[in-house]
């Protein structure tokens, strides 16, 4: 792989992962829930990079910068309630000593929370939308309530001059 190429890459997933200009949970779709990872064949294509930047023996560059990333949307995520915190240690300590539960937290632990909060993520996402649809089709109807009221006072005139002459004949 070239230098040009390398750079190329690096400059590809900066720009993709750039959470700056995105909605934060433009992400969520992008994380592995049961584990709380980044899907690297889903960035891949998404970002436009070649198939083996990510894989082993890829551009380790990129890979720094996307492993980096990952910790960090990831930490945004949580924080954001997009993605539930992992088990606290007290209570896996707990688990451990009464022999519950291995010495690290089970996927299990993240999975029914993160659905729950994918979903209402994009539930909220949808409903934000229709809500500015809904706006911009009321701004639109009371413009052209307004004009048809301008028209009929117009009109209101004109009608009543027309059924004084009618009364007269």
């Amino acid at each position: 792989m070239s230098q040009v190429q390398k750079q190329a890459s690096i400059d590809k997933f900066e720009h993709w992962s750039d959470f700056e200009s995105r909605p934060l949970d433009y992400y969520l779709s992008f994380v592995n829930l049961k584990n709380q990872t980044l899907k690297k064949d889903t960035v891949r294509k998404t970002a436009g990079l070649g198939d083996k930047v990510l894989k082993k023996g890829g551009n380790p560059d990129v890979q720094r910068l996307f492993f980096a990333f990952e910790k960090l949307i990831v930490k945004k995520l949580q924080d954001a309630g997009l993605l539930p915190l992992p088990v606290s240690e007290t209570s896996s300590e707990k688990q451990i000593a009464s022999g519950n539960i291995s010495s690290k937290p089970s996927p299990k632990a993240f999975e029914q929370e993160a659905r729950n909060n994918a979903f209402n993520a994009s539930r909220v996402a949808q409903l934000e939308k229709e809500n500015l649809d809904l706006k911009s089709r009321i701004k639109q109807l009371e413009g052209c309530l307004s004009s048809a009221q301008q028209v009929n006072e117009r009109n209101r005139e004109t009608i009543e001059v027309m059924n004084e002459v009618n009364a007269v004949l």
